[in-house]
């Protein structure tokens, strides 16, 4: 490894531990991605046919509010699509279209691009495409069930491919778990489903949860 490979390396876990500590070591408030109690968005196909991109993203090329394309969100989907398929990724992650209710498409995907990335200065989207066919995974066992996706984005957002793929898999039993008690209507069971769908992560409400149903 020469000084150029060794000062790059240095650079970019630098990134990553500053990374961690503005957003927490747990997925708190300040990580934004993910939520629950609601239905995924399909996930749209870019038909990209680019090579991944890797380096820095350009400027806005817009100076366009979010109220310039609240009245076109067609076009706005439009956009945003484009701007994936041009770095070469393969869909538009359902949380993208799900910002568009309040964000411009170049603010959605700028965010989500450098979310995303293990570089301070470049991204990668053969990650993004890696990322995103995850969340698409994941997304697909929530459509009765929304629980809170924020525990995989977190682990996505520092490439723990693995840990995220371990709690997709639990993400599914548990909401098999779920299903089968939607014939229990009782006001105690309704609320305990709620608390499970926002804490499924958590040993304890699970246990809890199981316990109650033994």
């Amino acid at each position: 490894m020469n000084i150029i490979e060794i000062s790059n390396t240095i650079n970019e876990l630098g990134y990553r531990v500053s990374t961690a500590f503005s957003r927490g070591f747990g997925y708190s408030a300040n990580f934004t991605y993910g939520d629950y109690g609601r239905k995924p968005y399909p996930y749209l196909e870019t038909n990209s046919t680019q090579k991944f991109f890797l380096g820095s993203l350009p400027p806005n090329p817009s100076s366009s509010s979010y109220s310039s394309y609240q009245d076109f969100p067609k076009v706005s989907q439009q956009l945003l699509r484009k701007l994936f398929e041009n770095i070469g990724v393969k869909y538009v992650p359902e949380i993208a279209l799900y910002q568009l209710d309040t964000q411009t498409p170049f603010e959605v995907f700028e965010k989500f691009c450098t979310t995303f990335s293990r570089h301070s200065t470049k991204i990668d989207a053969s990650d993004i495409n890696s990322v995103i066919i995850r969340l698409k995974k994941m997304d697909s066992f929530r459509d009765v069930y929304a629980l809170n996706s924020k525990p995989i984005y977190f682990q996505l957002s520092f490439f723990n491919f693995d840990r995220a793929s371990e709690l997709t898999i639990q993400m599914k039993e548990i909401i098999e778990e779920l299903k089968l008690t939607a014939d229990n209507t009782t006001k105690e069971m309704i609320e305990a489903r709620e608390n499970l769908i926002q804490h499924w992560d958590s040993p304890v409400v699970l246990e809890a949860f199981r316990s109650r149903n033994r």
